[in-house]
């Protein structure tokens, strides 16, 4: 029942699958025979990994590593599960490291719950296992500016704004960059579907936020790949400059 409104599992780039809702995506990067997962959704979303790894022939096991952009729960919901059961390294930025074991408390949106996108999403996200998601044990802390030597190889890049930790993941070879919520492709606050940065709502730094921009707006990588928001294929540059103009009214 609770995987009605989640949408079909695509592929999103070469060998990039994207899983989750209409609220929350979650991404599978296949490199030959072993997987990075970057973030990993709602509790209850779990069936749609286990899904995917049978069409493609994979196992648990072939998951190396899984990438959080950032530990809002939202994002770790089956991390822990994936180190437990797959044996995968969970790998975050170490200035969200403490976040995600628990050991600081990241506060909650300033927000009107009753605004209807806000609504929907918290009934969501309450749903699929909001409320009830494992900490994540023994992160491994991870720098900025360096690729990792996991599957696809991936950059990280330090944005921080949302949370202190917040990090995109760069893919050279897929032409693809996921930007957790450093950017989202729907307006959290009204529901719109356009690239805007994390709100003030939404930002543990709004300023720091608009300034993580700079380190990623000279990138040319063409898919944009959200935490939130349908896939944009029109390059970073582009969605950077979009959500420049969205700013005074973040």
């Amino acid at each position: 029942m609770m995987l009605r409104r989640q949408r079909e599992i695509t592929e999103v780039a070469n060998g990039v699958f994207r899983l989750g809702s209409r609220h929350v995506n979650w991404y599978v990067v296949v490199d030959g025979g072993s997987i990075t997962v970057v973030d990993t959704g709602l509790p209850r979303y779990w069936p749609q990994l286990t899904h995917l790894l049978s069409a493609i022939g994979r196992s648990l096991s072939d998951i190396e590593a899984v990438l959080l952009t950032h530990a809002h729960p939202d994002h770790l919901g089956n991390a822990e599960r994936l180190a437990k059961v797959g044996g995968a390294a969970v790998m975050i930025h170490e200035e969200d490291a403490p976040a995600a074991m628990r050991q600081v408390r990241i506060p909650p949106p300033r927000v009107s719950l009753w605004r209807p996108s806000i609504l929907a999403f918290s009934l969501h996200g309450i749903r699929n296992g909001l409320l009830r998601w494992p900490t994540v044990a023994s992160p491994n802390a991870i720098g900025s500016g360096t690729h990792l030597d996991i599957p696809g190889r991936p950059m990280a890049i330090h944005t921080p704004g949302h949370t202190v930790g917040s990090t995109c993941f760069a893919f050279e070879d897929r032409d693809a960059i996921m930007v957790g919520d450093a950017l989202f492709n729907k307006n959290p606050d009204t529901g719109r579907e356009d690239p805007i940065v994390s709100s003030a709502h939404f930002s543990a730094d709004h300023h720091a936020a608009v300034t993580s921009l700079l380190q990623i707006e000279g990138l040319a990588h063409r898919t944009v790949l959200f935490g939130h928001g349908e896939p944009s294929n029109r390059g970073i540059q582009t969605v950077v400059r979009q959500a420049r103009t969205h700013i005074d009214s973040a």
